[in-house]
């Protein structure tokens, strides 16, 4: 191999190493959000489901879920659903539909931290099942692959 295809295949390799490395990290900081989503959800289930914590509580978790709503699309760069990712590469093919949904969540995030900021037991219930059917099931029952 003389030296203008070594140098080539050495910038190749190192091109395709960033690439795959730049992935990683932005699957890391899709995992932490998604995890983040979770437990500002598992705060809201137990003060609406368990009697644990307060409508405050619920109202700051659902704070932190709204205000993190709007970072979805950007970690969710094309390519990104490799190694363990359970992205479905529907999630490219319909951008503006699961940007769409992205969206949604974060106005029924809102909806929720206003019901538990009134006080309204019932509403928040209410808010915290809209939430997690249509905003975060809307989501996953058509852009991540299901655990067997």
């Amino acid at each position: 191999m003389g030296r203008k295809p070594l140098a080539f295949a050495i910038v190749a390799v190192g091109l395709l190493g960033a690439g795959t490395l730049a992935a990683q990290e932005v699957y890391k900081e899709r995992e932490t959000l998604m995890k983040g989503f979770g437990q500002g959800m598992g705060v809201v289930k137990g003060v609406v489901a368990e009697g644990k914590g307060t409508l405050a509580d619920a109202a700051a978790a659902a704070a932190k879920i709204a205000a993190g709503a709007s970072q979805i699309g950007p970690v969710f760069p094309p390519g990104s659903n490799t190694g363990e990712s359970e992205a479905l590469p529907v999630i490219w093919e319909q951008w503006a539909d699961f940007e769409g949904h992205a969206k949604t969540m974060g106005e029924l995030a809102t909806k929720l931290e206003a019901a538990a900021s009134s006080g309204d037991q019932a509403a928040t219930l209410a808010a915290f099942a809209a939430l997690g059917k249509d905003g975060c099931g809307g989501c996953h029952e058509i852009y991540r692959q299901k655990k067997s």
